[in-house]
């Protein structure tokens, strides 16, 4: 690594391997969701957009990318950073779609043996379960690419310059630790 080179023009080429990684993935989910012998239900329809989706904007994350580093332009890196997460966001939940798709019944009658109550209607239970799912896939596990989606459009001018100080070395980064992490400090000053 050239020393001269700053941390977003080291980490660039990482994120071109990320974007690449996680369009194979996208592409091979598009080809599971045209194969699919239930190809006509809704969900495999909605798979498959975002399948699609997320494989045309991981690719012109990568594409961006790389002309970002041709042109050592660090908007244009932070810009494509967005295509990324929006792509990986898309990715999970083409990924929890088919998974609700292939075990969604399997599921929600292994759940109704444990905790069928007499005042808990079975449809209720399913209803309830499949919910909870999509709250858990639409709003939990992409989090982190759904904040930084947030943060890259409506971040204000001076923490964005702030941020891209910090990718060119003008200024030290500030530490940002992982929730899990701050807990586990916490936990251990106890």
């Amino acid at each position: 690594m050239d020393p001269a080179l700053t941390t977003w023009e080291r980490n660039a080429p990482t994120q071109v391997v990320l974007d690449s990684i996680f369009a194979a993935l996208a592409g091979v989910l598009i080809v599971t969701s045209v194969q699919d012998v239930n190809s006509g239900t809704w969900h495999r329809f909605i798979e498959l957009l975002f399948s699609f989706f997320s494989f045309v904007f991981l690719a012109r994350s990568a594409e961006g990318t790389t002309t970002a580093m041709d042109e050592r332009d660090v908007d244009k890196y932070v810009y494509y950073l967005l295509w990324y997460n929006v792509g990986v966001v898309l990715l999970i939940w083409s990924l929890a779609i088919l998974i609700y798709g292939y075990f969604s019944l399997h599921f929600f009658a292994f759940c109704s043996r444990f905790i069928s109550c007499s005042w808990i209607e079975p449809v209720t239970l399913s209803l309830s379960l499949g919910i909870s799912y999509f709250i858990l896939f639409l709003m939990v596990v992409p989090k982190d690419w759904l904040s930084d989606v947030w943060w890259i459009i409506t971040q204000r001018q001076d923490g964005y310059s702030a941020y891209i100080n910090e990718l060119r070395d003008v200024s030290p980064p500030e530490p940002d630790p992982p929730r899990i992490l701050r807990l586990i400090s916490r936990l251990r000053s106890r």
